[in-house]
């Protein structure tokens, strides 16, 4: 499995659910979990370009947009802001690799 690959497993496999710690000997952990899992998020989040240069055009078109379209969706509803924050941030990013070449950064607009 290419790094790529990887990577773009780990995009599929992220969750955005809001954890919920009711009982007060579970709360430090919820929030631990919870921590790791942003912090995970937000690491792939930063590498969008990087992924974007190595699948290349075409593949970034195909699988990696609507990957992030469906991870932003699943953000909103988590209302996970810290996360589209980051996304926002990189999509210029990502813009400049798709190019202008026939779609390009327009099959970045909903």
């Amino acid at each position: 499995m290419s790094v790529v690959e990887a990577v773009l497993q780990t995009l599929s496999s992220l969750k955005f659910e809001s954890t919920n710690a009711d009982q007060a000997d579970g709360r430090q952990t919820a929030f631990d979990n919870e921590t790791l899992e942003t912090a995970e998020k937000l690491r792939v989040f930063q590498s969008l370009q990087t992924i974007g240069k190595n699948l290349g055009v075409e593949e970034c078109q195909k699988t990696l947009v609507p990957m992030l379209g469906e991870l932003v969706q699943k953000a909103i509803g988590a209302g996970d802001d810290e996360v589209l924050m980051v996304i926002g941030q990189k999509l210029p990013e990502l813009a400049e690799v798709l190019g202008s070449e026939g779609e390009g950064a327009s099959s970045l607009t909903p």
